[in-house]
């Protein structure tokens, strides 16, 4: 799921809202825990649109292109954690 300011534009194109337009340099998205889905492979279809993969110091994987970023959150339950998470 699409969150963070880059979900604007697209609420603002679907519900016919008046929203700011703002964006930062990182797309968010928000990946259910445990992830249930149909596995794919992100690096892959990443690195076909001139992504590469960088690492966080707690281990946590964001991809970018030298001026974007893209970020996989999952949602933070409990106490929460320090480290990184591996979807699979």
């Amino acid at each position: 799921m699409l969150i963070g300011s880059y979900c604007l534009p697209a609420y603002r194109e679907a519900l016919k809202f008046k929203l700011p337009t703002i964006k930062t340099q990182d797309m968010d998205f928000l990946v259910p825990y445990p992830y249930k889905g149909k596995k794919v492979n992100m690096g892959d279809i990443l690195s076909g649109l001139g992504f590469s993969p960088e690492f966080h110091p707690d281990g946590s994987t964001y991809f970018t292109n030298g001026t974007f970023r893209i970020d996989f959150l999952i949602p933070e339950k409990g106490r929460g954690t320090d480290k990184a998470t591996l979807i699979n």
